[in-house]
């Protein structure tokens, strides 16, 4: 079993790329992949999830319309233009009228229609806040619930989400106050993400097992991710694993991350990338390349010295169990010629490997096909 490897880091970390992610941007769309490949900011900016409402927003005698809405703030489109300064503003959510004060933050101009703005709250108070995300989850699960057909089951995801979520959200919140101003270090931040983490994933198995649509468990899952993804996304490796930037999960730069059991991330991020770390499916990703060295290196000292070793790696990726022997046991690869046959789908996946495998020995003979 692998020790626990929950991150000992204190305070905030400032920010830096991992290396195994210095080149994030799509370079190009791979034609053979069934799935499009994503290519978005690396890590999530938001501090709350965004709540998609129209409503009519009353900024003094002139109404404009939301588009979505957060604990942080909202945008919507206007006709008019507003001012610098701070202003008060009302709208509607759920039935209930949301009155408060705003500050601009962007706008974008549009010649043929009303304009974009994005305005935050100012000053709201700790009972305005409350309600608002009471509201704003109530707003956000309505869909879900319309298209459950089953009463009990209804009311199963509503009790959930307005209990169970609600709970971890507020929780996750307090959390992230903690580590931004410094009053709680990452080990115990982790330790507490964790704890919460696994607290309301039970809760989602227990509504799973007293669901007797199964098929609604998908959406309460994509409404949970959506939730949570603030500080989730937060991870660079978490953020990977979900955005499938190069078309297909499991791409070879995340496998290089699982492999490294390290994140680069910051604040939240790195114990949102610790939890995926520790789960036991990154160990077991670590375990099999302990597995397939040891399978490898067996293979080779079994082969006669003078004869020829040909091996064929199916689904390559980052050849990560080759590159590690080729530096722990180099004693292996010398005096024997050995032919070894890379094949991915992922033409990046094999740029990778040709540019860590140029010049580590001389006896091998590599051949990289994709397909």
């Amino acid at each position: 079993e692998e020790p626990n490897t929950t991150c000992v880091c204190e305070g905030q970390v400032k920010y830096a790329w991992p290396p195994c992610f210095q080149d994030w941007e799509l370079k190009r769309t791979p034609s053979h992949m069934t799935s499009s490949p994503k290519t978005s900011f690396p890590y999530e900016r938001r501090a709350f999830p965004r709540v998609a409402i129209a409503s009519s927003l009353k900024i003094s005698d002139c109404v404009g319309q939301t588009v979505n809405v957060s604990e942080e703030g909202l945008s919507f489109l206007f006709d008019q233009h507003i001012l610098n300064g701070p202003f008060t503003a009302g709208f509607q959510l759920n039935s209930e009228t949301v009155k408060a004060n705003f500050e601009p933050v962007w706008q974008k101009s549009s010649r043929s229609s009303a304009n974009t703005y994005g305005i935050r709250f100012v000053k709201l108070t700790e009972e305005k806040r409350l309600l608002l995300r009471r509201l704003l989850f109530s707003t956000k699960i309505e869909p879900l619930l319309k298209s459950i057909a089953r009463d009990k089951d209804r009311e199963s995801v509503r009790r959930f989400f307005l209990e169970d979520v609600y709970s971890y959200f507020t929780d996750m919140q307090e959390l992230i106050g903690g580590v931004e101003s410094n009053r709680v270090n990452l080990t115990d931040a982790t330790l507490g993400l964790t704890r919460l983490t696994d607290k309301v994933l039970a809760k989602g198995d227990d509504l799973d097992s007293n669901l007797s649509d199964k098929e609604v468990l998908k959406s309460v899952k994509a409404v949970f991710r959506e939730l949570a993804s603030p500080w989730a996304y937060k991870g660079l490796v978490v953020k990977r694993a979900h955005d499938k930037p190069r078309g297909y999960p499991g791409d070879y730069l995340l496998l290089e991350a699982i492999y490294d059991n390290k994140t680069s991330s910051s604040g939240i991020g790195i114990c949102s990338d610790r939890y995926f770390l520790n789960n036991s499916y990154s160990v077991a990703v670590r375990n099999r390349l302990s597995k397939f060295k040891e399978i490898l290196k067996d293979f080779i000292r079994r082969s006669h010295v003078k004869d020829e070793v040909r091996i064929l790696n199916i689904a390559c990726g980052s050849i990560r169990e080759l590159r590690d022997l080729l530096v722990e046991e180099s004693q292996l690869f010398e005096d024997r010629p050995i032919h070894i046959t890379c094949f991915d789908q992922d033409e990046e996946a094999l740029d990778f490997d040709r540019q860590k495998l140029q010049g580590l020995n001389d006896n091998l003979v590599f051949e990289f096909v994709q397909g």
